[in-house]
């Protein structure tokens, strides 16, 4: 029995089951079952062992190797995201013929000379705007460009740049701020530049109806040939509607401006409506009223206009 114990040793591999005996001899192979008190215990070069349990110390099992992790796979790299300006940009581009009926007094140079002016004009107009909406962040940038014949000459009639900047505070409350550069040859202004911060609230925020009120100060400069410069603060008050159909079909639009102190005031409404003819084209229709006490304070200044004019929106 030791002779057979003693080459049983010698047999299996590092990772066989280890039967220990009481004597202390050590046999390797593979643990088979318990039964009945009987050890069954397979050796490779013995075979099948059937050893009492009573001679048996204990039987000493390798514990299994770990199984290897699998390898995470390596997420394919994420495509770089194109800048979609068409998401975040939006704008049109106009022109248009006005006919417009005047009623104002004008001064002969730097004299005293005050002529009394009633007239209809037929203007060409050109216009456009750029508007930037990220998240809670709104910018505008507007141009309106008029041109006038008159006396067998080509003049401005009236150029304007503005930049608006408006940011959202929660869903109906916003702040903004305004900056407007104008030169108005019936009014004879050579340079006038708008200041204009205000607080705003929304009364109606809808897909197709938006009407927006905002107020604040406003602090202007006038230059004119025949007055010089002059500086003044107002109070302003903006108010801005839009309505349009489902599917943009027709849009109504209506604005009011009003810049005014204890004495002065000027006042800016227009309303008109756009109408799609095909696609991105749009005819527009619109109807501007211009009130100001400003720039001749002893008869205010009327201006009224209509226009008429094609556009077409990107």
């Amino acid at each position: 029995m030791c002779a057979v114990l003693l080459a049983a040793l010698c047999a299996g591999s590092v990772s066989a089951d280890v039967l220990v005996l009481k004597n202390g001899d050590r046999l390797k192979g593979q643990f088979v079952k318990k039964d009945a008190g009987v050890i069954h215990f397979r050796s490779g070069m013995l075979g099948l062992l059937q050893v009492p349990q009573a001679k048996v110390r204990n039987v000493i099992r390798p514990k299994p190797e770990p199984k290897p992790k699998p390898q995470a796979k390596k997420a394919p790299p994420k495509p770089e995201k194109k800048f979609e300006w068409r998401k975040y940009f939006s704008g049109r581009l106009g022109g248009g013929y006005t006919l417009r009926d005047s009623d104002y007094e004008q001064r002969q140079g730097a004299s005293s000379n005050v002529r009394r002016i009633k007239r209809e004009d037929e203007i060409f107009r050109l216009y456009g705007n750029v508007d930037f909406d990220y998240k809670n962040e709104h910018l505008k940038w507007d141009l309106n460009y008029r041109y006038m014949e008159q006396d067998d000459l080509r003049r401005i009639d009236f150029l304007e740049l503005s930049q608006l900047y408006r940011h959202d505070v929660g869903k109906k409350w916003f702040l903004q701020e305004e900056t407007s550069y104008h030169r108005d040859f019936q009014r004879l202004v050579d340079r006038e530049i708008w200041q204009t911060v205000g607080i705003g609230y929304r009364f109606l925020d809808q897909p197709r109806f938006k009407l927006l009120v905002a107020i604040g100060p406003a602090y202007q400069n006038l230059e004119q040939e025949d007055v010089g410069s002059t500086e003044r603060m107002l109070f302003a008050v903006d108010q801005n509607l839009d309505w349009r159909t489902e599917k943009n079909q027709l849009r109504f639009f209506e604005q009011l401006e009003v810049r005014a102190n204890s004495d002065r005031r000027l006042i800016t409404a227009r309303a008109g409506v756009d109408n799609r003819m095909v696609q991105n084209l749009f005819l527009r229709l619109e109807y501007r009223y211009d009130y100001d006490s400003i720039v001749n304070l002893e008869d205010p200044f009327l201006r009224k206009m209509l226009i008429t004019s094609v556009n077409y929106r990107f």
